[in-house]
């Protein structure tokens, strides 16, 4: 019968201590609030409180600020409109290839010779390797162009519309093929 052994880990008399005094640092501030800051404690960690700002409620427009609303939804109709374009011109193109590729492919598998087929299939392999490479940098650069046009655009409509419109900042992230 096999017997059950049992170890125990003693850990060292510093070792202890210093976890005690990391644990008591931690929770030693127990005030919602630090004195002299009217910044809320969100929760510590080892060696200084993480604190969060309190909430700006400044408006997003100031009264004076001048503001063209006919300007800025003109400006995202041209730029949603050039969206859809470049991603039913990348659409196209791709069912293009796709049924181009599916043709030659065909055409190559009914090559009696071996050897003359396999050449046939790379090279169709390759071209549409090629092409979707195309496709797809002419619909890059298409997107980078729509936006930085954009962005030219809506800084026109006014001194805070560029600020206000959060797409230009967080810019609609387009899936990149």
């Amino acid at each position: 019968m096999a017997q059950e052994t049992t170890t125990t880990t003693v850990a060292k008399p510093g070792l202890q201590n210093r976890i005690k005094n990391i644990l008591g640092n931690m929770f030693r501030n127990k005030s919602p609030k630090q004195p002299g800051n009217d910044q809320n404690i969100t929760g510590t960690s080892m060696s200084k409180p993480v604190v969060s700002k309190p909430v700006n409620s400044k408006p997003l427009v100031k009264p004076n600020a001048t503001l063209d609303v006919a300007c800025v939804k003109a400006a995202i109709a041209t730029r949603d409109s050039a969206i859809i374009s470049a991603w039913t011109t990348r659409s196209t193109k791709l069912q293009e290839a796709f049924n181009l590729r599916s043709t030659q492919l065909q055409a190559a598998w009914d090559i009696a010779n071996a050897k003359e087929r396999n050449d046939a299939l790379k090279t169709v392999w390759k071209a549409f390797t090629e092409t979707d490479k195309t496709i797809n940098k002419t619909f890059i650069e298409a997107k980078n162009s729509l936006w930085k046009t954009y962005k030219e655009e809506i800084k026109k409509c006014g001194t805070k519309a560029a600020s206000l419109d959060i797409s230009i900042t967080d810019e609609e992230k387009l899936p990149t093929p």
